[in-house]
């Protein structure tokens, strides 16, 4: 492919300003993208509407993508997000609720030049919608296992468990349709990429992209650091004073690590490669800090168990407040496609902030009141985040 028409130097040259490189981009993808709504809606009509909607937050989020990354991930991240909050959007309306990967399945398309998606919509109907979304990202838009990871925000496993799930079904006429459907051309209305282009072209200037993941990474774990150690010097190190040179070679490098995992900005960056899903994550690494505190704390006597238990409870959230609001001005200028699962992951690091405030200060190392309240802190900053990211998008 020529360097004038790779789109990863059209997208670096759209976030300078350049016209020209935007509607080539425009021209150049969005017959992949109208393909990718039209196998998972309702009709051309929902799939113009869907392509429209879906370059203008491109527009929007522009200075999200960073140069050198993959650009069909994040194109198709953000795709994706517009297709389930559509669906959101008009269940909502008839008064009815439904999980945000259940979208409806799609109804018949009517006859199209297109005769290869037709039957791609027929054969792909019975499947759950995440599993059509992989069919086509992989054997349509030619994409690889870890570009449909990133644009689903899963993992490589996740993917191919899925593709092989779906080829399972239908195995034994998917390829013939699938190539037939790939090798036939999809036009888009020039009408309708002449109104993204003008729409596009009348508030185009130049952005500055984010900063690269491990710098953001880097500042959520100071970030953590810095309000855990300010929180515990003001409060008293009584903590870390009583513990043994294995409590300390144990417990921190363990908060830590979660706070590496944690940081991923994976939530806030479309296309992003994810280290962990949010509910592993909070699962796990609630699990891994009880077997730590358990491994460690020997003392299960439980002296005013309820009332330095809430103190210490209260604390940690208290702590894990700064910790949120700090992490949010950092990441301000992020997209999250899953708002809940940003909430979770941003609670998750706030949480992590207030335990290690906690092992820092706290002099108390009964088990009990390590195991259930210092952990705590992580769930409940979890939830609080998880409901701020559902309400945020329940606005939206």
């Amino acid at each position: 492919m020529h360097s004038e028409s790779d789109p990863e130097i059209l997208m670096a040259r759209y976030q300078q300003g350049d016209y020209a490189a935007a509607t080539a981009l425009i021209h150049q993808l969005s017959a992949q993208l109208h393909r990718f709504f039209l196998v998972q809606s309702a009709g051309r009509g929902d799939a113009d509407d869907l392509l429209q909607e879906t370059w203008l937050r491109i527009h929007e989020v522009r200075h999200t993508y960073r140069p050198g990354e993959p650009v069909l991930p994040w194109f198709y991240a953000i795709a994706r997000h517009i297709r389930v909050d559509h669906y959101r959007r008009a269940l909502r309306t008839t008064g009815r609720e439904q999980p945000l990967e259940e979208v409806p399945e799609p109804a018949a398309a009517p006859p199209t030049a297109s005769g290869g998606i037709t039957d791609l919509q027929d054969l792909l109907a019975p499947l759950p919608a995440s599993q059509r979304e992989v069919i086509e990202m992989l054997k349509i838009a030619g994409m690889s296992l870890e570009e449909v990871a990133r644009a689903t925000s899963s993992t490589v496993g996740s993917v191919k468990q899925k593709a092989h799930r779906a080829s399972q079904v239908k195995d034994r006429e998917l390829d013939a349709i699938l190539s037939q459907a790939a090798q036939v051309p999809h036009d888009v209305d020039p009408a309708l990429l002449a109104s993204i282009g003008n729409s596009v072209g009348r508030s185009l200037t130049p952005v500055r992209p984010l900063p690269p993941a491990w710098a953001l990474t880097g500042g959520l774990i100071l970030i953590s650091g810095a309000v855990a150690l300010a929180g515990a010097g003001r409060l008293g190190l009584y903590g870390i004073q009583k513990m043994s040179v294995l409590d300390r070679a144990l417990i921190f490098p363990a908060l830590g690590l979660l706070l590496w995992l944690g940081a991923s900005v994976a939530e806030m960056i479309p296309g992003s490669r994810r280290r962990v899903s949010p509910p592993i994550l909070l699962g796990d690494g609630s699990l891994a800090l009880v077997t730590v505190f358990a491994i460690l704390f020997r003392d299960y006597h439980t002296h005013h168990f309820v009332h330095e238990g809430i103190a210490c409870l209260s604390a940690g959230l208290l702590h894990a407040i700064p910790a949120a609001l700090a992490s949010w001005v950092l990441l301000r200028r992020g997209f999250a496609v899953n708002p809940v699962a940003a909430g979770l992951v941003a609670g998750t690091i706030a949480g992590l902030a207030g335990v290690t405030m906690l092992e820092l200060h706290c002099p108390n190392f009964e088990a009990p009141h390590v195991i259930l309240w210092h952990t705590a802190v992580v769930p409940v900053s979890w939830a609080a985040g998880a409901l701020l990211g559902w309400l945020r998008n329940r606005r939206a």
